[in-house]
């Protein structure tokens, strides 16, 4: 029964995959019907080399303000990596995300056992550090599509249906995640209720056809003291480590002023100047895109992309072409990432807890 149940469950999960895959498809074709293949590689030709090294120190900009948020929440807690070898893993939790289904999120299990399997830091502890940097990226990231979505209302630059939904969602998860901040600083532990819940109901759901294997309790229970720890870990940051938590969300704030300056400049360097707030806008879309389940958000960030510069008089293949060369950039560094990262490692390394 639990086999047949397990294999029912996999099949719902591949038919939804194959779901949002035609959708991206589908997205995808409808961004590139008119684009005229020629034209665009006419485009990206405007580029020179000087161009590319401006653009590749942004992007490295980006990395190291990002790696830095990570590395100075791991140094609050006694553990001073070298920043290079966590430059590498940043780009591997990138890779994995990129390449992966979902709203570019999984490589943060990747940047726990990393750290945790290379330079001994306590599995608690690198949780610990993973979840304060994740929430140090989401607010700024969703303050930022909030504040974007109100300057594109005064501009007109979006459908009024569109910026009503995006205000909707960032002001939802900006509560939800400033509500998560508040409940670990004053020392609750929500995620371990949570866990505590599903572990509670799990044996009585379990025991009506096979009975509990106590193999079962004792990973779950393992799991729970894991994550009852991290969030001890997480809360003896905010009160003891405000300053490291201010340095991190600093970070943060300069690597979007550095994604705002690059974005921009792709831009300028194809064709295409844009003022601020048409930056502010399609920056929005970008980030939405990257929201949404497709892997890299295969399809939703051409159309969006197309739609928001045909909005700025641009053609699709001009806007078509700032997206290939977004799309290089991405790829190229997310390959070096899982090369870099070694993910080798982690089938050979045990885990030092």
């Amino acid at each position: 029964m639990t086999t047949r149940k397990a294999a029912a469950g996999w099949r719902r999960w591949i038919n939804w995959q194959l779901l949002i895959l035609l959708g991206a498809v589908l997205l995808l074709w409808y961004a590139v019907r008119t684009v005229s293949w020629p034209e665009t590689l006419a485009v990206l030709n405007q580029v020179g080399w000087g161009q590319l090294a401006i653009l590749v120190a942004l992007n490295l900009g980006v990395l190291l303000t990002i790696t830095a948020r990570w590395w100075v929440l791991l140094l609050a807690q006694g553990y001073n990596l070298p920043i290079v070898d966590m430059l590498a893993y940043r780009m591997t939790v990138f890779g994995v995300s990129y390449f992966t289904p979902g709203p570019q999120f999984g490589g943060e299990v990747f940047q726990v056992v990393l750290v945790s399997r290379r330079h001994a830091v306590p599995v608690a502890a690198s949780v610990a550090a993973t979840t304060m940097d994740k929430i140090a990226e989401l607010l700024p990231n969703f303050l930022f599509l909030f504040v974007g979505a109100m300057i594109a209302i005064q501009a007109q630059y979006a459908p009024s249906a569109f910026i009503s939904n995006t205000l909707a969602i960032t002001a939802g998860s900006v509560f939800a995640l400033g509500l998560l901040l508040v409940l670990l600083w004053r020392g609750y532990h929500p995620v371990a209720g949570l866990v505590r819940l599903v572990l509670d109901a799990w044996p009585a759901n379990r025991q009506r056809h096979a009975g509990v294997q106590p193999e079962h309790r004792a990973v779950g229970a393992a799991f729970y003291r894991l994550v009852y720890r991290s969030e001890e870990q997480v809360t003896w940051l905010c009160r003891e480590r405000p300053v490291h938590l201010l340095v991190s969300l600093v970070a943060s704030a300069l690597s979007w002023v550095l994604m705002f300056a690059e974005f921009w400049y792709v831009a300028a360097a194809l064709g295409m100047p844009l003022t601020f707030v048409m930056t502010v806008t399609a920056l929005v879309v970008v980030r939405l895109a990257f929201l949404l389940p497709a892997p890299a958000g295969i399809g939703a960030l051409e159309a969006g992309v197309v739609l928001v510069m045909a909005g700025y008089g641009y053609s699709a293949t001009a806007a078509v072409s700032l997206v290939l060369l977004m799309r290089m950039r991405d790829v190229l560094q997310g390959l070096i990432g899982l090369w870099a990262g070694g993910l080798d490692v982690l089938l050979r390394r045990r885990v030092v807890d």
